[in-house]
């Protein structure tokens, strides 16, 4: 599996702050109304940005992948996925797969090398 190495950067707002992101850095995104979680490799604490998920989502491309309504994961940290549990573990958090979009977490993980069927 070979994915882009290419980085997004950007500077964004946070408690009257602004901090600069990487996209290749980012582990996963969480929705919370017009807002945004923000989990960064290597750091404990959420970053929130006042941005929507679907902001992020319009950004980050094929680099990430949104399993849920309130959650978008970059692909290059999923360590697990269980189609059955309905779940995808992240190197440091389990996060549910919403039941319709399955069959497209699938597909792109297929596509991008990261899951094999044929167990």
């Amino acid at each position: 599996m070979e994915l882009s190495k290419s980085s997004i950067e950007m500077i964004l707002r946070n408690n009257g702050r602004y901090v600069k992101l990487k996209s290749n850095e980012i582990e996963y995104c969480r929705a919370e109304g017009n807002y945004t979680y923000v989990k960064i490799r290597g750091q404990k604490e959420l970053i929130l940005i006042c941005k929507t998920l679907s902001c992020f989502e319009s950004m980050f491309g094929s680099a990430f992948l949104r399993i849920h309504r309130s959650y978008l994961i970059n692909i290059e940290f999923i360590n697990c996925f269980s189609s059955q549990k309905g779940i995808v573990k992240l190197k440091s958090i389990t996060l549910p797969i919403s039941k319709r979009k399955t069959s497209q977490i699938i597909r792109c993980l297929l596509d991008s090398g990261i899951y094999d069927n044929s167990e």
